[in-house]
């Protein structure tokens, strides 16, 4: 459910203060389809390792190592890549969401010309799961008006909730009711039909 939420307060783009650094368009697409559309580079990645993190001293890596098992957009000049976020940038993702060993779908932007660092923008959502041969998330739909008007509402009263013991139950509450807003965005698709999708555009 908490990697649920931090994925939510990215990809509606409701969190203020990052949404106006970034530039962030609120009314512009949010969907993996929509917003690799300007990707340098799309792949299908493992997870290797965090390097230089120290759970001791920051919450957050400001990186992340990832092995490349398939292209389905761009080129690149390694097998293996680097992937900054937040800590690096704050309109960079949250990585700590990206567990190692697993796999995802990435869209990523070149963090300069000649080298294999790229960047995980924060506007939209840039990443899917892949489990087996099925990809899952916010794959091609589209939140309406009324949602991103109601899910603000209920992002910016779980934000002004004090976190202590006697608001808990109200917290849970929003969340659960984030949770299910969220669930009608997320779809899943067979890995071949999203490459084909990927291809095609």
């Amino acid at each position: 459910m908490y990697r649920l939420l931090l994925i939510k307060l990215i990809l509606f783009l409701n969190f203020k203060a990052k949404s106006q650094d970034c530039n962030c368009n609120r009314e512009d697409g949010i969907s993996f389809i929509h917003v690799s559309k300007k990707s340098d580079l799309i792949i299908e990645a493992r997870v290797l390792e965090y390097p230089g993190f120290d759970s001791l001293k920051s919450i957050e890596p400001g990186e992340m190592k990832v092995e490349i098992i398939e292209r389905l957009k761009g080129e690149s000049v390694s097998r293996q890549v680097t992937v900054l976020g937040s800590a690096f940038n704050n309109c960079y993702d949250w990585l700590f969401q990206y567990k190692i060993g697993k796999t995802y779908i990435l869209a990523l932007n070149k963090f300069n010309s000649d080298s294999a660092t790229y960047v995980l923008h924060s506007c939209g959502n840039h990443s899917l799961t892949k489990k087996g041969n099925t990809i899952t998330g916010v794959v091609s739909k589209e939140p309406t008006k009324t949602f991103r008007k109601s899910y603000g509402k209920l992002l910016e009263k779980l934000s002004k909730l004090p976190y202590d013991e006697k608001n808990k139950d109200n917290r849970d509450e929003i969340r659960k009711k984030l949770d299910e807003m969220y669930l009608t965005l997320t779809e899943s698709i067979s890995f071949s039909s999203l490459r084909k999708i990927i291809l095609d555009k």
